[in-house]
Order: C-alpha cells, then sequence, then structure tokens
C-alpha cells in the first residue's frame, strides 16, 4: 500500500479533506477515533485481500499516516479470497453501477 493509497480511502470512506492528508498527519489529528482504525482495518483487508494481525499493535491515533502505511504494507499477509467476496476491483465496479442506476 502507498501513501497515495491511504490517502484516497481515507478521503473517501471518512471526508477528510485532500490537504489535510500529509505523510506526517496523526489519526488523532484528523480527529479520528478508534472505531474508525477498526473501519480503516476492514476496509485494507477487503479491497485488498490482506489479514492485519487482530492487535493491530502499530496502529493507534498517535499513528502517522506515513507510519501507518508502514504497519499495513509489513502487517498484510495475503489471504485467498473467499469464494463469496468479490475480486479486487470488483466491488468498486459495483459500487459504480449501482451508483449510476439511482438505487
Amino acid at each position: 500500500m502507498s501513501f497515495p493509497v491511504l490517502a484516497r480511502l481515507l478521503s473517501e470512506h471518512f471526508g477528510i479533506e485532500e490537504s489535510e492528508l500529509r505523510p506526517e498527519a496523526t489519526f488523532e489529528e484528523l480527529e479520528m477515533d478508534s472505531l474508525a482504525l477498526v473501519e480503516i482495518a476492514v476496509i485494507v483487508e477487503d479491497r485488498f485481500g490482506v489479514r492485519l494481525p487482530g492487535d493491530a499493535d502499530g496502529l493507534g491515533l498517535s499513528t502517522t499516516l506515513a507510519g501507518a502505511v508502514e504497519f499495513l504494507e509489513r502487517a498484510g499477509r495475503p489471504v485467498a479470497p473467499s469464494p463469496s467476496a468479490p475480486a479486487v476491483g470488483e466491488r468498486e465496479r459495483m459500487d459504480d453501477a449501482v451508483s449510476r442506476s439511482g438505487s
């Protein structure tokens, strides 16, 4: 995972202005809470097909975005997608199709 990818996820899912998303910014400075960190972990696992450690030590409110990228790169272990899970990129295509249909 790269910084631009994490920044895009934070902007899309949490509505954070891109100007606030700097590598040295912490989650706390971005006014995120521990529930948001869990959401980020779930999004990363779903979107990139990785499994993060359950305790997620190394990813806290005082973690910088650059530190989060390093943690996610180091901690994420590839897993085989479940048969019912959409392939990487498929979820975005499905979301786009639903958005266009007005549902």
